[in-house]
């Protein structure tokens, strides 16, 4: 009778736990993602989370993908769904990599709150630069932004 009686306490725990999750959460998971390029911006990033989690008006995850990534497939869900704002720190490679411009478009598709952080060595871009984003990708970024759902024309 007891283990019976274990049991059910587990399954209602379990399913008020769930529907807490599911409705009664406020906000998403992450308050901030942190989109960087990892050779210029990787250590800043990380400085940058540490100091995010003890601000008292941070009150969710940070994301910073060497820390929380754990299904590559899954990174662009991760700011469509589960994030409130990106944070891109901008430097001078940042728009080399696919995956950061993949971060980029998607948050900006789904009117996800973005901040810009712009480096010493970031130059921001003119009407020029925007449409060689597109011309100068390689074929494999390209192929890489279409299997997320995302042309060329998005990005830029």
């Amino acid at each position: 009778v007891v283990v019976i009686a274990l049991g059910f306490v587990g399954i209602f725990g379990m399913a008020v736990l769930s529907v807490h999750m599911r409705f009664l959460r406020r906000g998403k998971p992450y308050q901030f993602f942190i989109c960087h390029h990892k050779v210029a911006a990787g250590n800043l990033a990380r400085l940058l989370k540490i100091h995010l989690l003890e601000h008292n008006k941070v009150h969710r995850n940070v994301f910073v993908d060497s820390d929380d990534l754990r299904d590559l497939n899954m990174l662009f869900t991760y700011i469509k769904d589960d994030l409130e704002t990106l944070i891109v720190l901008c430097s001078k490679d940042l728009l080399q990599r696919p995956w950061c411009l993949g971060e980029i478009t998607t948050a900006f598709l789904n009117k996800v709150g973005m901040v810009r952080v712009s480096l010493p060595d970031f130059t921001p871009l003119d009407e020029a630069d925007i449409i060689a984003v597109g011309q100068n990708r390689s074929t494999s970024d390209i192929r890489l932004l279409a299997e997320h759902g995302m042309s060329m024309a998005m990005v830029q």
